[in-house]
């Protein structure tokens, strides 16, 4: 509540003379102009009035045709019998007088600005809750650098710090840690950015060597002490497979054995991944992969035969990871009948497969 100092209202139907009021600021300025009701030379003695009182004095509303009109279009009239359904004509002006009344709802300053002038505020502001206040300043702020600091911090420190690997964070506060690193503008650069600058804060803290190598990234995030809980993002788990894809999983691949049993849907998520990784081929996300406790089946035997090209690395990478009490055919017709062809056209890597399922076999 502010006060304005004013001459007494001359009343026209309820009006109220706005040239008399001792404005002293711009926003009192913008507030004289929204009014815009007709003044009156009659004045009399000043007193100070709030402004609760000013918009007493308003008019009471009064009904336009025009918007009767516009509003019958919109919430319709009472029907009757002789009435008819309404037509496409009306239906589409119903629609097109929705959205005008939409727009129409009055935006503050600060919504009225430029998404890059509220980010600047934002940032400087340091009000976390500042996207809340409205779906406009959401959409501005979405991509504030600012924002997305603030929430790596508040949701990633929760699950720091575990040095008792026995001791895990709760599940809750796991879960928003994934949805978080599972946000799209968490790619592996930001990531970078934001572990760089933790690991130098952490190393200046602790008082550690600056002058010895620089560290690899899963080091550096390792060394906040990660919970064992957390489990990565599982788009990274999916195809296709860019470079800071692979390195941005290898981070978490190194502090996880078995991805499987800390849950069978990431399993689910991880062996779709890897039979894609088979099929184009990508040797290094296999071997992540497989490192996550994903185990080599007949089915993959099959892909990186059949359609991975049978490549030697590939197939041996598989076979390399294959344990007794694991389900592997070494006997799959499917297998030994592309051996077999291969060797009838002339292929080498028929006799190099059939050789191969030999070994193994020993």
């Amino acid at each position: 509540m502010f006060e304005m100092k004013c001459t007494q209202p001359a009343i026209r139907g309820g009006g109220i003379d706005v040239t008399s009021l001792n404005f002293n600021s711009s926003l009192h300025t913008e507030i004289r102009d929204r009014l815009s009701i007709e003044p009156s030379p009659q004045t009399r003695g000043f007193f100070e009035m709030p402004i609760s009182r000013v918009l007493f004095y308003l008019p009471p509303p009064t009904r336009n045709p025009v918007l009767q009109q516009r509003r019958t279009a919109v919430y319709g009239k009472r029907t009757t019998d002789n009435d008819a359904p309404p037509d496409a004509a009306s239906q589409s002006s119903t629609s097109r007088t929705r959205k005008r009344r939409r727009r129409d709802v009055p935006r503050s300053l600060l919504e009225e600005m430029p998404a890059e002038v509220v980010q600047l505020i934002f940032e400087y502001s340091t009000n976390v809750d500042l996207p809340l206040t409205s779906t406009l300043m959401a959409r501005k702020l979405r991509k504030s650098a600012y924002l997305q600091r603030q929430l790596t911090d508040r949701l990633l420190d929760p699950v720091l710090g575990f040095e008792d690997a026995t001791q895990t964070a709760p599940h809750a506060v796991l879960t928003d840690a994934t949805r978080l690193l599972n946000s799209r503008f968490m790619t592996f650069g930001f990531f970078q950015a934001w572990l760089q600058s933790r690991s130098a804060f952490t190393s200046v803290a602790s008082g550690g060597d600056q002058s010895s190598a620089e560290p690899t990234w899963s080091t550096k995030w390792s060394a906040l002490c990660p919970s064992p809980g957390l489990l990565p993002p599982d788009k990274l788990l999916r195809s296709p497979f860019s470079a800071d894809k692979v390195g941005f999983l290898k981070v978490f691949a190194d502090q996880m054995n078995n991805i499987v049993e800390r849950d069978p849907a990431y399993g689910e998520i991880a062996y779709e991944g890897l039979m894609h990784a088979i099929q184009e081929q990508q040797l290094d996300v296999v071997t992540i992969l497989l490192s996550l406790g994903l185990r080599p089946s007949t089915e993959l035997l099959r892909v990186a035969v059949t359609e991975a090209g049978c490549d030697e690395d590939l197939v041996r990478l598989l076979a390399g990871h294959v344990e007794p009490e694991d389900s592997v055919d070494l006997l799959d017709p499917v297998l030994w009948a592309w051996a077999e062809k291969a060797r009838a056209n002339g292929n080498a890597k028929g006799d190099w497969l059939i050789a191969f399922l030999r070994e193994l076999q020993r």
